[in-house]
């Protein structure tokens, strides 16, 4: 990992440990949401990359606008994502760009919370994907976990 990775990755989770502590009783306030999707490829997440396959997740809030996503299946990752609010109709899912059997996560939407969370982009998912055309955008299906 690189210098600015590291770097990134402190700010961020200083961020989330001061939003925390600035509002305590919050992450306690808000359950934490299970679900699952499953991935029809090679799926870059962030800085994670993640084998096709089914996945399931967690969301646990830990501030008013940061929440922590645990995912759990061929690889295990977890993932702070600053979230916003979202109303609409539309059922939850995670939207992919996709080419060339690679794929790169770019927004999850729960619509049982009506949260979007946009999800990060490396420089080499963002080159992967510039080198590859066309793209597709895919929504993937996202079901709440029993």
């Amino acid at each position: 990992m690189n210098t600015k990775q590291n770097g990134a990755t402190v700010a961020m989770v200083a961020v989330v440990l001061m939003a925390a502590a600035l509002t305590p009783g919050l992450a306690n306030a808000q359950p934490a949401i299970q679900g699952k999707f499953n991935l029809p490829c090679t799926t870059y997440w962030g800085s994670a990359v993640l084998p096709a396959g089914e996945y399931t997740f967690t969301v646990k809030p830990t501030s008013k606008s940061v929440d922590v996503i645990e995912l759990r299946g061929a690889a295990n990752f977890r993932h702070m994502a600053f979230h916003r609010n979202q109303q609409g109709s539309e059922k939850s899912s995670l939207t992919l760009a996709k080419s060339n059997g690679i794929a790169v996560a770019r927004t999850l939407y729960l619509a049982d919370i009506e949260r979007s969370f946009t999800l990060p982009e490396t420089a080499k998912a963002k080159e992967l994907l510039t080198k590859s055309q066309p793209i597709e955008m895919r929504k993937i299906a996202v079901v709440a976990a029993e």
